[in-house]
C-alpha cells in the first residue's frame, strides 16, 4: 500500500493518529526576505505541466534568477551555508518522478541538499540554456495569427496570449510581440463591434458613453477586458477604436470597480497613461479598505479565492504591492507590511502553484538590500532553541528535525513559537509540520465539482494479468470553471495503452491528456455545469492487491478549489 506525505496547518501538531506518522519539523527565520525568494526559485522546476502559461512563468522566473544574481552573491552565501558536494544529480528519473508527485520530498532533505539545489539553480551557462529553450519552444507554440494557445496545438485564447505578453515585455526573446499585440488588438476590435458598437446611439463618440439597453453595461468593462489595457500599457496604447472606447470607460466609471486585482491593474493603467490622479484616487481607495496587523502586515478582507483568474489572493497582493511600489514608491512602509503578508501565505518551498510563486517572488524583489544584519534572529521552536548558525550576507538560518531529533522535540509536548529580534527591522520566519499517512486514508472531497472512478475489464470477467481495463471517471460540475487539471493514480499492477499526449473529445468535454510514470493527466480549458466522462484504457501486469491513487481535480491557478475522489484497492487474480 501507498503512503502520500501531506503538509497541513492544523492545531494537531506532532501528534501520532493510526497510520500517521510525524515526519519533519522544520523552521527558518532570516533579517531579509529576498533569501526566501531565493530558495523558493528551484520550487518552480519541479511540478512542470505542458502549459504554455507554465513556460511562460518559467522563462519569467529564470530572467529573475539573473536579475537576482546581480543583486546578491548566490553562490558565495551558499558556500557559507553548506559544505558543497550533492546528492540531487543522482537518479534525476527518479527523482523526477517522486517531485511531480510530491514537492516536499526536496525540503525533506538535508540542508546541504537543499542549498545544493538553489546552487544548482543559479547557475548562469544553466539559466541562459533554459531561457533559450523556453523562448523558443514559445516561439514554435506562437500560432499563425500571433496568439497562443493554453495546451500545445490548441486554439489561440485571448487570456494566454495576454499572460505570455506580460511576461516577455522585455523585446530579448524569440516571440514576436508584435504579432501577439496585433491578435489582442484584432479579437478586442471583433468583440467591440460584434457585442458594444452595435448598441451605442448614432452620431455619438466611442469613448465615455453610458449603455442604451438595461441588459447591456458600457461603462463596466469584463476583467478581461480591463486586462488587455493593462498588457497594453506595458507595450504602449492601441490606435483601435476599441482600445479607446475602453479606456474612456475605465477612465470615466473606476469608482465603481470593487474586485482588488481590477482596481490595481486599472491604477497601474492610469499611471503608466498618465493621468495620475485617477491612479492616485484608487490606490487611496484600496488602502482604505484595508486592515493591518502585527502579525499578518497589510491585507485585505474581501481578498478571497475565487474559481476566476482575477480571484487569487497571492497574485492580487503581488500586483498591489507592484501598484504601490511603483505609482507612491516613497510608502515604503505600506510596501513592506503587504510583502509581509505575502509571506505568511508562504507554504514550505512555495505558495500553492506556479503562478503565484512566480507572481510572488517578483514583488518580495521589489526595493529589498541585502545588507549583512549584524544581530541574527533567535527562533525557539516547541520550546528547543534554534542551534543552526546564521550565515551568509541575509542572515538566514534553517534548521530540520527528523528522526530522533523529532522524536525528542515531540517527548517535550511543548507547541509554543517564540522569535525575538534585537535590532530594528522586520525579521521573517516559519515553521513547517510534515507527516505521511496511508494514501487510502485520504478522504474524498468536493468544492463545486463531484467525482467518481469506475474500473471495468473490457470483456468482462475477473481482472487477471494480460486484462484490458477501461477507467472511466465521471465528473459533475455545479457551475462553469476554468483551467482545470485533473490527476488519476494509477495502480502499479498497470501500464497505459496510449502513452502519446494530445488534444481529445469525448462526450462534450475537450480537453489534452498526458501520460506520465505515476498518473494520468487531463487539462480542461473550460467546463461548462453539467455531467461528463473522461475515459483511458491500461493494460494489466502483475497480479496481487494495489493500490489506485486518489483522483483530483483542481483549478491550476487556485489549487485551494479542488475536488478528491478516494483511493482504492483493485486485485488481480493469478
Amino acid at each position: 500500500y501507498s503512503r502520500y506525505l501531506l503538509s497541513f496547518a492544523r492545531p494537531e501538531w506532532l501528534v501520532s493518529n493510526g497510520t500517521r506518522e510525524p515526519q519533519l519539523v522544520a523552521a527558518e527565520v532570516t533579517g531579509n526576505p529576498l533569501w526566501l525568494a531565493v530558495k523558493c526559485m528551484p520550487y518552480l522546476k519541479t511540478y512542470e505541466n505542458p502549459s504554455t502559461t507554465y513556460l511562460a512563468d518559467q522563462l519569467y522566473v529564470n530572467s529573475m534568477g539573473l536579475d537576482i544574481m546581480e543583486k546578491i552573491d548566490v553562490i558565495g552565501s551558499i558556500d557559507k551555508i553548506e559544505g558543497g558536494g550533492s546528492r540531487l544529480r543522482m537518479n534525476e528519473d527518479v527523482k523526477q518522478t517522486l517531485l511531480q508527485v510530491t514537492p516536499w520530498v526536496q525540503d525533506a532533505q538535508s540542508e546541504e541538499d537543499q542549498m545544493a539545489a538553489v546552487r544548482n539553480y543559479f547557475d548562469t551557462a544553466r539559466l541562459d540554456a533554459e531561457l533559450e529553450k523556453a523562448s523558443g519552444e514559445l516561439a514554435e507554440r506562437q500560432n499563425a495569427d500571433g496568439g497562443w494557445s493554453w495546451m500545445p496545438d490548441g486554439k489561440s485564447s485571448l487570456w494566454v496570449t495576454q499572460h505570455v505578453l506580460k511576461r516577455v515585455e522585455s523585446g530579448r526573446w524569440k516571440v514576436e510581440s508584435g504579432k501577439a499585440l496585433a491578435y489582442i488588438d484584432r479579437e478586442q476590435q471583433r468583440h467591440f463591434e460584434r457585442y458594444i458598437k452595435p448598441y451605442l446611439k448614432k452620431g455619438e463618440k466611442s469613448s465615455g458613453l453610458r449603455r442604451e439597453t438595461s441588459n447591456v453595461s458600457f461603462e463596466h468593462l469584463s476583467p478581461t477586458d480591463i486586462d488587455y489595457l493593462y498588457t497594453r500599457s506595458r507595450y504602449g496604447k492601441a490606435s483601435t477604436e476599441a482600445y479607446k472606447f475602453y479606456y474612456g470607460n475605465a477612465l470615466k466609471g473606476y469608482k465603481s470597480y470593487e474586485n482588488l486585482y481590477t482596481q490595481a491593474q486599472l491604477a497601474l493603467v492610469f499611471h503608466r497613461h498618465g493621468d495620475r490622479k485617477a491612479a492616485l484616487d484608487l490606490l487611496r481607495r484600496i488602502k482604505e479598505k484595508s486592515l493591518v496587523s502585527d502579525e499578518m502586515g497589510m491585507y485585505w478582507r474581501d481578498n478571497r479565492s475565487g474559481w476566476y483568474w482575477y480571484q487569487r489572493p497571492i497574485e492580487t497582493q503581488a500586483l498591489l504591492i507592484q501598484a504601490f511600489a511603483e505609482i507612491t514608491p516613497d510608502d515604503r512602509q505600506a510596501i513592506g507590511l503587504m510583502q509581509q503578508w505575502l509571506l505568511k501565505q508562504k507554504q514550505t518551498t512555495h505558495w500553492g502553484n506556479d503562478a503565484a510563486t512566480t507572481e510572488a517572488i517578483a514583488a518580495l524583489m521589489i526595493g529589498e538590500r541585502c545588507e549583512k544584519k549584524d544581530n541574527p534572529v533567535e527562533l525557539t521552536v516547541f520550546g528547543t532553541p534554534m542551534t543552526a548558525d546564521a550565515n551568509g550576507p541575509e542572515g538566514y538560518r534553517s534548521q530540520r528535525w527528523i528522526n530522533s531529533a523529532l522524536d525528542s522535540l515531540r517527548a517535550l509536548g511543548s507547541s509554543e513559537i517564540v522569535m525575538r529580534k534585537a535590532d530594528d527591522g522586520i525579521a521573517w520566519g516559519a515553521v513547517y509540520y510534515q507527516y505521511a499517512d496511508d494514501m487510502d486514508k485520504i478522504p474524498a472531497g468536493e468544492t463545486g465539482i463531484t467525482l467518481k472512478r469506475i474500473f471495468n475489464v473490457v470483456g468482462g470477467g475477473k481482472c487477471v494479468v494480460g486484462s484490458k481495463l477501461k477507467v472511466r471517471i465521471e465528473i459533475q460540475c455545479d457551475r462553469a470553471m476554468d483551467y482545470l487539471e485533473l490527476i488519476d493514480g494509477r495502480p502499479s499492477c498497470t501500464e497505459p495503452l496510449n502513452t502519446r499526449a494530445g488534444w481529445h473529445w469525448n462526450d462534450g468535454l475537450n480537453y489534452y491528456v498526458t501520460v506520465n510514470n505515476t498518473d494520468t493527466r487531463c487539462y480542461v480549458e473550460h467546463i461548462d455545469k453539467g455531467r461528463y466522462s473522461f475515459e483511458y484504457e491500461v493494460y494489466v501486469t502483475n497480479p496481487g492487491h494495489f493500490m489506485a491513487g486518489t483522483v483530483t481535480m483542481q483549478c491550476m491557478y487556485a489549487p485551494e478549489f479542488r475536488a478528491t475522489a478516494p483511493a482504492e484497492v483493485i486485485e488481480v487474480v493469478n
